[in-house]
C-alpha cells in the first residue's frame, strides 16, 4: 500500500492590478502592459532535488489573468516559471574551525596501540557556487599504526518535511586523495603514546589548534561545482540545503613481537 505526503507553502504572493477597461470592454487587438517588481533579497534561490521515492522544490512564476465578466465564462490565464539566484549576503569572511576527533587505534578490537587526532579549518565559511574550497587539515598521530591514504569531501545534504514525514538527499561535491606521509603530524609515532583521557585529549587538541593556527598543517584547495545549492533553511517553507566537510584517515597497522 502506497501512502503520500504533501506540503505546500506559498513564500510570496504579490497581486498586481495593471490595467482596468472602460466599461469592463476589451477591444479587439493587442495589449502591452509594461511593469516591474522588486522581489525581496531573502527569497531563497530557485531548486529542485529527487532522491528517487522523494522531491523538494522552490520555484516561481508569474501568472497573467484576464477576468471575464459573467457566470458562463471562464477568465484567461497564461504561467509562465522564472528562476530566482539569491545575491549572496555581504558578509566579513571568516575561518572556520572543525572540531578535532581523538580516536583509539587498537588491534584486534581490544589491544591499546596508540591514538591518533585529526582536524581541520576553512579559510573562509563564504564560498560561491564554482568556487574554490581552502581547506587546511592537521594531524597528531600517537600511535604505531601508518596511514595508507587521507580522503577529503565536500558534501551537500538537502532535507525537507511534508506533513509528518522528513526526507534527505546527500551529494557528495568534491574528493581529494591524499597521502599521509605528506602530512604533518601523520607519521607514526616511535612508542605507543599514553592511554586518552581528559589532559591526553586536551594536549592533542592544542596540538591540531596550533597547527591550523599557525599554518603548519596541509593545505588543499577543492572547487565546488557550478551547480552546487546555496546553503538555506527555511523559514516559512520545511527546507534546508546545507553543506559539509569530512575528513577520514585509513590506517594500517604492522605489529613485531619478540620472543626471549
Amino acid at each position: 500500500k502506497s501512502r503520500t505526503a504533501r506540503a505546500q507553502r506559498n513564500i510570496m504572493v504579490v497581486d498586481l492590478p495593471l490595467h482596468q477597461f472602460p466599461d469592463s470592454k476589451c477591444t479587439p487587438g493587442q495589449f502591452e502592459f509594461p511593469f516591474s517588481l522588486v522581489l525581496p533579497e531573502t527569497l531563497p534561490t530557485s531548486m529542485f532535488v529527487d532522491d528517487g521515492l522523494s522531491g523538494c522544490q522552490v520555484f516561481y512564476e508569474i501568472s497573467a489573468r484576464l477576468n471575464r465578466p459573467g457566470w458562463t465564462t471562464w477568465d484567461v490565464t497564461a504561467r509562465q516559471p522564472f528562476n530566482v539566484s539569491q545575491i549572496p549576503r555581504a558578509l566579513m569572511p571568516s575561518a572556520v574551525f572543525c572540531e578535532p576527533a581523538i580516536i583509539p587505534v587498537n588491534s584486534c578490537f581490544c589491544c591499546y596501540n596508540g591514538s591518533m587526532a585529526i582536524g581541520a579549518s576553512l579559510d573562509s565559511g563564504m564560498v560561491t557556487r564554482g568556487g574554490v574550497v581552502n581547506v587546511m587539515f592537521a594531524c597528531k598521530n600517537d600511535s604505531v599504526a601508518v596511514g595508507e591514504s587521507m580522503q577529503v569531501n565536500v558534501s551537500e545534504v538537502c532535507s525537507w518535511n511534508a506533513g509528518t514525514r522528513r526526507r534527505s538527499f546527500t551529494r557528495l561535491l568534491t574528493q581529494r586523495l591524499f597521502n599521509p606521509s605528506d602530512i604533518p603530524g601523520c607519521r607514526p609515532a616511535p612508542e605507543v603514546g599514553p592511554t586518552i583521557d581528559d589532559q591526553v585529549s586536551a594536549k592533542m587538541c592544542r596540538d591540531i589548534f596550533d597547527q591550523l593556527k599557525t599554518g603548519a598543517g596541509f593545505q588543499a584547495a577543492l572547487q565546488l561545482p557550478v551547480d552546487t545549492r546555496d546553503s538555506y533553511s527555511g523559514g516559512l517553507i520545511k527546507v534546508k540545503s546545507s553543506h559539509s566537510l569530512s575528513l577520514s584517515l585509513s590506517l594500517s597497522l604492522f605489529l613485531s613481537f619478540k620472543s626471549p
